[in-house]
């Protein structure tokens, strides 16, 4: 993100510890794009960074909120959304879109595309 994406990324960044990679307004969308194909999964709201992913075949997981999940989700075999409304055409804010409703996606994510792998597999 960038410089204005500090205020919501610090607590992330302070969960993950020792663990955490802040890129939080440093580099462009190439540095960008090169720390996401390194990643084991994404998971991010509707963003360019989300298609990214989805382009560089990354398991992608979109969170939506009032916006047409149907038509700007990630596209690709290794993609999914989560919304706030999941109901084709009705709509509700992203505060709706829960933490647990978003943890059940990235579990349902990693045991398709990571889990389970095959790791003879790209």
């Amino acid at each position: 993100g960038g410089p204005g994406d500090r205020p919501p990324a610090t607590p992330a960044l302070q969960a993950a510890g020792d663990r955490a990679i802040d890129c939080v307004g440093k580099g462009d969308i190439l540095c960008s794009a090169a720390a996401i194909d390194r990643a084991a999964l994404f998971v991010g709201n509707d963003s360019g960074l989300m298609h990214v992913s989805a382009a560089l075949g990354r398991p992608t997981l979109g969170l939506f909120g009032p916006t047409e999940w149907w038509l700007y989700g990630p596209w690709g075999a290794k993609t999914r959304t989560v919304a706030s409304n999941e109901t084709r055409g009705q709509f509700a804010p992203i505060e709706d879109l829960t933490v647990d409703h978003v943890f059940e996606g990235v579990l349902a994510l990693h045991d398709a595309f990571i889990g389970g792998a095959n790791p003879d597999e790209p």
